[in-house]
């Protein structure tokens, strides 16, 4: 009950502040709202960070201003915490705030803060203005490659995400690692980057992910290997039909068509067609099923061809 919370918060025992702000997380009253706004101002760093964390489940103008008036708080993890919750929040009021946080003297939260940025749309022309096109100068990407280092895992996958968006070319060496990382967002972050390259000679790092254990991943790889192009990737793509998952089969047909049009006609596609027969009798219905709707397009082409 939020009458008993506002009790807790006069306590003059941090622990017990504490408990009453976990307690009215995903309280969406007034109240509530009221009662977490003025703890941003606890004498209690941790107590302080977690008002702003429970701000981030309430999204109205007030928890904006709120996480944007303790950005510049002392304690850098409410900072990280103010950062990240405006991130959630997408309100484009929080961009001037966020910009100043791109000269945090914390690594961590720069990164979170470009986040937070391109979340909303926003990046940052050569001239260094706002703008919702353009790239990052150098003296922003530099903290960025920094991060996609650091021993946060969130702090990595971050500055990769925002990275991978500017598809630097000088910028490869960073992420043709990231394709093996055991982090499957960074594995994902990697494909989209080298699919914003176009270049495709990186087509056959990326080809792997095809088979990647997770599905987001051999989905950006399939789009990422439409956007290469280079005609490598065609066995491996239409064995991408087949997958179990819808959006990876879909992600694979596009990228075939993208390649060539009749793809279906290509010497590469007829030659995985053997491999394409062991899964007729798969013990899981969507890929014997894909499998056979695939085989019956080649067959089908075939007969089209030689008509």
């Amino acid at each position: 009950m939020v009458w008993l919370e506002s009790l807790r918060l006069c306590s003059n025992s941090a622990a017990f502040r504490l408990k009453a702000v976990e307690n009215l997380t995903g309280e969406q009253s007034p109240r509530a709202l009221e009662l977490l706004l003025k703890t941003l101002k606890d004498t209690d760093e941790e107590v302080r960070r977690a008002a702003a964390l429970a701000l981030g489940n309430i999204p109205c103008e007030q928890s904006v201003d709120g996480l944007i008036s303790v950005l510049t708080d002392p304690c850098k993890e409410v900072r990280a915490a103010a950062v990240t919750e405006l991130g959630r929040l997408e309100d484009r009021r929080a961009i001037g705030a966020l910009l100043r946080c791109l000269r945090d003297p914390e690594a961590r939260i720069r990164v979170f803060a470009a986040t937070a940025l391109h979340k909303l749309g926003w990046r940052k022309t050569a001239e260094g203005t706002g703008a919702a096109t353009g790239e990052l100068p150098a003296s922003d990407t530099t903290f960025l490659l920094a991060g996609m280092a650091d021993p946060d895992p969130q702090v990595r996958i971050g500055a990769a995400q925002v990275l991978e968006k500017e598809g630097n070319p000088a910028h490869s060496g960073w992420f043709l690692p990231l394709l093996g990382n055991e982090q499957f967002e960074l594995r994902a972050a990697a494909a989209n980057y080298f699919g914003r390259l176009k270049d495709p000679h990186f087509a056959l790092s990326v080809i792997p992910l095809l088979n990647d254990e997770d599905s987001d991943v051999r989905e950006a790889a399939a789009r990422a290997l439409g956007e290469l192009k280079n005609p490598a990737a065609i066995d491996a793509l239409v064995m991408a039909l087949i997958d179990e998952e819808a959006t990876v089969r879909q992600a694979a047909e596009a990228a075939l068509a993208a390649m060539n049009p009749s793809w279906e006609k290509c010497d590469a596609v007829h030659k995985a067609s053997s491999k394409l027969k062991t899964f007729l009798n798969d013990h899981r219905p969507t890929v014997n099923s894909a499998a056979a709707k695939v085989l019956s397009r080649l067959n089908a082409a075939r007969k089209h061809a030689m008509a």
